[in-house]
Formats: structure tokens, C-alpha cells, sequence
């Protein structure tokens, strides 16, 4: 996410920034030992993982999409899409699934490049 100028970020926007600082902080925590998964530290990194993802779902997106007259944001499809592909990343993760840790890296660093949230 990247404000302009004279923008600051807003209270909820603030949150989710540092929400996505612990989960990343958590993973590379996870994952740190190669070859193996920390799992006390993954099942952390996955539920709180898991929640993000709900707020902006259940609370965050319906919000935006009312506050813009039932249009949702441009991004919305694409987010949900992300969220999914997160979420199912992870449980591989979770089950052992092969190189999942790395592609789950890369697929939330992509999402994390693509932060749609101005301030809120």
C-alpha cells in the first residue's frame, strides 16, 4: 500500500498493516529451519492467517461496497481469488504438501506488493 503525500493512513488501515507484519514475522518463523515447518508456530501463522482474511471478507469488502453505493471495489474479485489461493496454500503447508512453504511465500508477497487499502 502506498499513500500519497499528504495521505495517512487511518485507524483500520494501520491495523491490517502491522496484522500483515506478525503474519509474515510468524511464517518466516515457521519456516525458518530448512526442511522443516515449526508447526506450533505455523498453526499461529495459519489461524491468525485465517482471520485476516475473514475481517477483510466478512466486515472490510461488504463495508467498502456499501460506502460505494453496492459497487464493490475494482480489486474485490481479485482479492477474494487471492485470499483463496492463500488460505488453500496454507492448509498444503499444514498437511506437507511439497514446495507449498515457497510458493505460500511468493503468493504473500505478491498480495502484499498489490495492498489495495488506502486509508480507511
Amino acid at each position: 500500500m502506498k499513500l500519497g503525500e499528504n495521505e495517512t493512513a487511518g485507524p483500520i488501515t494501520d491495523f491490517l498493516v502491522k496484522d500483515h507484519g506478525r503474519l509474515e514475522a510468524l511464517l518466516e518463523s515457521a519456516v525458518a529451519r530448512v526442511g522443516s515447518v515449526d508447526q506450533g508456530t505455523y498453526d499461529q501463522f495459519q489461524a491468525g492467517l485465517l482471520r485476516h482474511i475473514g475481517m477483510k471478507e466478512k466486515i472490510l469488502l461488504p463495508a467498502a461496497q456499501r460506502i460505494r453505493g453496492g459497487e464493490p471495489l475494482p480489486i474485490a474479485a481479485k482479492l477474494r481469488l487471492d485470499h483463496g489461493a492463500i488460505a488453500s496454500l496454507a492448509h498444503a503447508v499444514s498437511h506437507g504438501c511439497g514446495d507449498s512453504k515457497d510458493s505460500c511465500r511468493a503468493q504473500s508477497a505478491q498480495y502484499n506488493r498489490r495492498r489495495p487499502w488506502g486509508p480507511v
